[in-house]
């Protein structure tokens, strides 16, 4: 049996990888308002079909919808804009090569107009009306929708980003695609205090599950390392005046500045720091990584004395999949407000629910989950960051092979590709779990 198996039902990954390029530049010139739903009309809905695979037969109803929780608008819109082109693009190729277990797929999203604490309740009342094959709440909300996910015993497979969500122990039904930001922040803390020389570390961060992961983890980084984090400044992504935080991080006398916020409050911060007159080495972390300071208004003279912390495969100089990606993009006018990786993990989360829902004839969570968790390390032609990207079973993540780079300068060209090769920092052990 080859890699998608020899039964003629779920052969739904047969093409080669640079296939997808066609569906992703399709989808995403298209655009669709929050709140709504998307997706093929190959069959019509609320039709049955009777689909096999791994033995076994399975009675899904048509279209097979899968739900977003995101932030389509507001501050942190760049990541609601990578949520739906990702899956869109991946819905266009997924419905040409057969849909899912013989469906298409409806998207339905819904809007928390950057709010996080609205991604819950959201999800509930979602949940309450209609039933769904997938749910996901990328970014922020994540983490919030984690209880309700493993009470209701819903499949979700998402970038959450956010250490220990990956968890198969503590969350059976869900899967990660995104390395988790606490292992970037560990990472760079290491960097800072190993490679710079860094002894005292400032951190300004946001107020979340992801903000607190990031502290734990660069603290326990820079404590190995010999360094320590002698000032730590929790804030709102909703924030717009970073000034009384910068003035209470200078006050701590530290030695470098690590400042982990993500879109609107990252552009904010960066003026503020400007205008403070504070000069201080300023290292960021994954969510800097994933912001378009150029967008924002931040100055690129400015941004060329930032660091960012992200993976290989959103750092890499060109290869040949991403330099074909980005080409016909611009050819036809699609634009990547967030970084390219974003949209490829967006796609990822929506290739893989399709791939393993076929693999093995079942919608149902567990089967699904383990299916990728069994199979994390097999290569799938069709996912954008297939070459970089394979899952880690250890550490319950997917994570770049080749480690994490630390990328000079923050400004972003179309396409959302760093300007600047990146050092590599490798990055072998699992991240240690938040608290301990």
């Amino acid at each position: 049996m080859d890699l998608f198996g020899n039964r003629p039902a779920i052969r739904l990954f047969a093409a080669v990888a640079l296939v997808v390029l066609t569906g992703v530049v399709i989808a995403a010139c298209g655009g669709s308002s929050s709140d709504s739903t998307s997706g093929g009309s190959t069959e019509a809905s609320g039709e049955s079909k009777e689909a096999s695979g791994g033995g076994e037969t399975a009675q899904v109803d048509c279209p097979v919808k899968v739900l977003s929780v995101a932030n389509f608008t507001g501050e942190g819109s760049q990541n609601g804009a990578t949520v739906k082109g990702g899956a869109e693009a991946a819905m266009a190729q997924i419905e040409k090569e057969g849909g899912v277990l013989g469906c298409p797929i409806e998207l339905v999203t819904k809007d928390n107009g950057s709010d996080y604490t609205k991604s819950l309740p959201l999800m509930q009342a979602a949940i309450s009306e209609e039933d769904y094959a997938n749910v996901n709440a990328p970014d922020f909300g994540c983490a919030s929708v984690l209880p309700l996910v493993n009470k209701k015993e819903l499949l979700s497979i998402t970038d959450c980003s956010v250490q220990g969500t990956a968890n198969p122990k503590y969350n059976p039904f869900t899967f990660e695609t995104a390395y988790t930001g606490g292992g970037i922040d560990a990472a760079a803390g290491k960097y800072m205090v190993e490679e710079k020389g860094y002894k005292k570390i400032a951190l300004i961060t946001d107020n979340t599950a992801y903000g607190t992961s990031a502290k734990e983890n660069l603290e326990s980084a820079a404590s190995e390392a010999g360094g320590e984090v002698v000032d730590t400044e929790q804030v709102g992504l909703e924030e717009v005046n970073f000034s009384s935080a910068i003035q209470r991080a200078e006050a701590s006398h530290p030695d470098a500045l690590m400042v982990d916020l993500y879109g609107a409050a990252m552009g904010h911060f960066m003026n503020d720091l400007e205008t403070s007159g504070w000069k201080v080495p300023t290292v960021s972390g994954f969510s800097g990584t994933a912001t378009n300071l150029e967008q924002l208004g931040v100055p690129k003279a400015q941004a060329e004395g930032l660091e960012t912390a992200g993976v290989t495969s959103m750092g890499l100089p060109l290869n040949e999949r991403s330099a074909e990606l980005v080409k016909q993009l611009k050819a036809d006018g699609a634009k990547i407000e967030g970084s390219l990786a974003q949209y490829a993990q967006n796609h990822d989360w929506m290739t893989l629910f399709a791939w393993a829902a076929n693999e093995t004839g079942s919608l149902e969570p567990e089967a699904i989950t383990n299916f990728l968790a069994e199979n994390g390390e097999t290569p799938v032609p069709h996912l954008v960051m297939g070459e970089t990207t394979g899952y880690t079973p250890e550490c319950h993540e997917f994570a770049a092979p080749e480690g994490l780079a630390m990328l000079q300068g923050g400004y972003f060209e179309q396409g959302g590709l760093p300007l600047v090769a990146p050092l590599k920092i490798a990055v072998t052990e699992c991240p240690k779990p938040l608290g301990s």
